[in-house]
């Protein structure tokens, strides 16, 4: 008996016209980032995922969420245009990690309460 194909979970249309077929539990962040050659942090800011949450699924401590996967795989297919949209949206969050106060002491900014969650942060 000869093996079936799996279906793709997802279909992506590359801007070249040609077609990624996409299953979903073999999409890798670490993977993912590893090609793009980012750290974990410059990562993390670019496509809005919180640094802890991104360590956790390159740990295999906790696995990325449906919706999460399916993002990791349009990043993996078109990382500059979906960087370019995550940047240009009311989502995006500054890439500073302290502010400054009227006081001149330096500050976190203050967290998103979606910190926690694995889905991306602004998406």
């Amino acid at each position: 008996m000869r093996r079936r194909d799996a279906e793709p979970d997802l279909i992506i249309e590359k801007p070249d016209g040609g077609l990624i077929l996409v299953e979903l539990k073999k999409i890798d962040a670490k993977l993912i980032r590893g090609k793009m050659g980012l750290s974990q942090l410059k990562f993390a800011e670019r496509f809005g995922f919180g640094v802890q949450q991104l360590r956790t699924w390159e740990q295999h401590r906790a696995k990325p969420s449906a919706s999460t996967l399916a993002y990791l795989a349009l990043i993996e297919a078109n990382p500059k245009s979906v960087a370019a949209i995550f940047a240009s949206s009311r989502f995006a969050r500054p890439t500073t990690h302290k502010a400054r106060t009227k006081q001149g002491v330096t500050a976190k900014p203050a967290q998103s309460p979606r910190q926690g969650s694995d889905a991306p942060q602004g998406g």
